[in-house]
């Protein structure tokens, strides 16, 4: 899962099967975007998206 704000992708964790929670990054800003990308087991080599997006959505502010 990533945060893109205006300084590009930033990595906030892998998904999976069990529940979690996932902080934003500081200094995000509430225009910014949450996406998920396909990866490989153990998550992206290179530290920035290198598969397939499958979601994105918009941050709502609380």
């Amino acid at each position: 899962m990533w945060y893109v704000g205006a300084q590009g992708p930033r990595p906030l964790g892998l998904v999976g099967t069990a529940a979690s929670q996932m902080r934003l990054p500081a200094g995000a800003a509430p225009d910014g975007v949450i996406a998920v990308s396909v990866e490989p087991p153990g998550g992206s080599p290179t530290g920035q998206p290198t598969g397939p997006v499958v979601y994105t959505g918009k941050l709502i502010a609380d």
